[in-house]
């Protein structure tokens, strides 16, 4: 009998077969939570808040990016060194060049990343962020704070484009501190 590599099954096959082995193949409950200017929608699913700024709302207003510095979403560390100077340190992730950079507001890093998926494989450089202070009212705009105390202790944060449906930043929660950022657009 030939064997059927499971990423090339339909998802029916796949909901079935979880099924039948007693998984929950329920889809994810998403709760609405109170939404407060300039958040146009907030929604909790699994441990995770997701927010729809009101159109018009810049992201800085709604988090703080000084962690970065001058460095930007997508550039590689080529571009890092060409704006930012000399990184602090450099290593290697994803068998690619990575570098970090320590300012004032935290460390922010330059890497490569593989994100894997069965549909899909897709490689970028990412920008990543620790803040020097991880309250989340250090970090964020009031409204978000808001967002996250309501939510209870959500693992991950997103904030999405206004009108559009891509995430603009990750916020990486433990303990109720903001541990990481990931900037991936303007």
């Amino acid at each position: 009998m030939a064997r059927i590599p499971l990423r090339q099954l339909p998802t029916t096959c796949l909901i079935a077969v979880a099924a039948a082995l007693g998984c929950d193949t329920s889809p994810p409950i998403t709760r609405v939570l109170p939404a407060v200017s300039p958040i146009r929608k907030a929604e909790l699913t699994r441990g995770q808040v997701v927010l729809y700024p009101e159109p018009g709302t810049k992201l800085q207003d709604l988090v703080d990016l000084r962690v970065f510095g001058t460095l930007r979403p997508r550039m590689t560390p080529d571009d890092a060194r060409a704006t930012a100077g000399i990184p602090s340190e450099t290593g290697a992730a994803q068998g690619k060049e990575a570098v970090k950079y320590k300012g004032p507001f935290g460390e922010a890093f330059v890497i490569f990343r593989i994100a894997e998926s069965p549909e899909i494989r897709s490689q970028y450089w990412t920008l990543r962020g620790h803040p020097a202070d991880g309250s989340p009212a250090a970090v964020f705009h009031p409204a978000v704070v808001n967002a996250i105390q309501t939510a209870g202790r959500p693992d991950i944060l997103s904030i999405m484009a206004a009108n559009r449906t891509e995430p603009l930043v990750h916020a990486y929660l433990r303990d109720g501190q903001v541990k990481e950022l990931e900037w991936l657009g303007e």
